[in-house]
């Protein structure tokens, strides 16, 4: 409706618990910009408790690896006190220490980002990652889903697309039907230097193209659900910024630094989680009822707007969406007021 002061609540809640990580991805934004660690702490967690009855999911992901967190399973416990359906994206490391976890905390979703379907490209891409110890860990809590006769958690692959392990999209698919992944993902890798820029599928449309037809055959013929991003040139959003965003009605992103931003692709803010405030004065702040405004007017969204590379919103006709380098947007702990 398009509505800017909101008596609804979000339909979801992203945690980001902290910027921190236990490995190292040669695609990750971390890399190449300094910032201050930062950890959400249980408190400011547990000021969102009674929405935890009202939003429909509850998701831990961000900038670092959630299961990182020392509080990681007493969110989980708490969580599941709720009827919330409970979501966290991981790179798979810790997956064997908390499978007891994860099924006695009833987890809904989780969702696992590798880089490749073989070990020599992933572990190569993702300093610090075993896909053979990830590919146990999942056949584990698979085998364990099926013993107890259960369908959850889902479980997906995100799997960021580069040119390094374009060729290795159709062997994940088949990796994921053999370890009962129930999906996967693909994202475009964009570049936020200029030494990665040859790591884009940016100007390769006819390869991709070929390639994502080949992996739709496939994934119907395993039973794998898989989700593509557009073909860049040939996007519906012509050549708008971005499609038109939700996110600022649907979602409400809180950073482990306690900041409220857009979304978790900015390190632009909204305002800070104020603990002294009602829900709805941080809801319906000056500059998020500002956003909501010109959040899809190409003449006044912000500048990490125009820019935008969130996989599900942005317009992949657009090379800034595959290239940020020299257009960089802040990271973590820089907290650049948004909208100036």
């Amino acid at each position: 409706m398009g509505k800017t002061i909101l008596q609804s609540y979000p339909r979801r809640i992203v945690f980001e618990l902290t910027n921190s990580c236990n490995i190292k991805c040669v695609m990750c934004r971390r890399n190449y910009t300094k910032f201050p660690s930062s950890q959400l702490t249980l408190n400011q967690f547990l000021w969102f408790k009674d929405l935890f009855h009202i939003v429909e999911e509850v998701t831990l992901m961000g900038m670092g690896e959630p299961t990182i967190h020392p509080d990681f399973s007493k969110m989980l416990k708490l969580l599941d006190q709720t009827p919330v359906r409970k979501y966290f994206c991981t790179n798979g490391m810790l997956l064997g220490e908390l499978e007891d976890t994860i099924f006695k905390y009833h987890v809904d979703l989780i969702a696992i980002s590798i880089n490749g379907a073989s070990a020599k490209t992933n572990n190569y891409l993702r300093t610090g990652s075993d896909l053979e110890k990830i590919a146990n860990y999942i056949k584990s809590i698979g085998s364990r889903k099926k013993n107890i006769r259960s369908q959850w958690p889902h479980m997906s692959f995100i799997y960021c697309l580069m040119k390094s392990n374009l060729h290795e999209l159709l062997p994940c698919i088949t990796l994921a039907q053999q370890l009962g992944v129930n999906r996967v993902k693909v994202v475009y890798f964009t570049a936020f230097t200029e030494e990665l820029i040859k790591e884009t599928v940016w100007g390769m449309e006819h390869e991709v193209q070929r390639v994502f037809r080949e992996a739709e055959e496939l994934s119907k013929r395993l039973e794998v659900e898989l989700k593509l991003p557009n073909i860049s040139r040939q996007d519906s959003t012509d050549t708008v910024s971005h499609r038109d965003c939700s996110i600022p009605w649907r979602d409400l992103f809180v950073g482990a630094d306690g900041m409220i931003r857009p979304c978790m692709t900015t390190s632009e803010t909204l305002c800070s989680l104020d603990m002294t405030k009602s829900f709805f004065e941080i809801w319906n702040s000056d500059k998020f009822i500002f956003h909501r405004k010109n959040v899809n007017q190409v003449r006044n969204m912000s500048s990490c707007c125009v820019n935008c590379y969130q996989e599900s919103i942005c317009n992949w006709n657009l090379k800034t969406s595959f290239l940020q380098d020299g257009n960089q947007i802040p990271l973590r702990g820089e907290n650049r007021t948004f909208y100036g």
